[in-house]
């Protein structure tokens, strides 16, 4: 077979050459692979080229649970507050409700995202994989790629 990888393809198919690689994912002339962590080993997809339809960058909030939690607990400290028997600890359910409020607005996390037909394949977070400009280039080479492969 071909040259062995630094740990995520193990190997490569004949014919097959490493074109570049970006944290977890590995671009070849055949195929985008990504090598993640999971609790006790690792875990590798790949899929053909031809297959990925789009690749984008995105910003993704914090579940809206945090601040729908995070008004109920305000609610039910200020409830406590009109309770003479609870005054004296209801601005805890307060203060985290407010914080619980805030950190849904601060949380924010970029994402490469990749689909197969029109379906998410991939989701990674753009800190395991560097520099927003080295993401698009890494993008950009895989869809030249793509059309070399689509008009050849």
């Amino acid at each position: 077979m071909a040259e062995k990888l630094t740990g995520q393809l193990e190997m490569l198919e004949e014919e097959e050459e490493r074109i570049t690689e970006l944290g977890g994912l590995q671009l070849t002339n055949k195929r985008l692979a990504h090598t993640g962590k999971v609790a006790r080993g690792s875990v590798t997809s790949a899929a053909m080229i031809g297959d990925v339809d789009s690749a984008t960058m995105q910003k993704r909030r914090a579940s809206p649970a945090l601040i729908v939690i995070g008004v109920i607990l305000v609610i039910i400290g200020i409830a406590m507050s009109e309770q003479y028997y609870t005054r004296e600890y209801s601005w805890v359910p307060v203060l985290v409700g407010v914080i619980m409020v805030g950190l849904f607005f601060l949380l924010r996390k970029r994402i490469a995202q990749f689909t197969i037909a029109g379906m998410d394949w991939l989701s990674i977070s753009t800190r395991k994989l560097g520099s927003q400009e080295k993401i698009a280039e890494f993008v950009n080479k895989f869809f030249e790629l793509k059309d070399r492969l689509s008009k050849g």
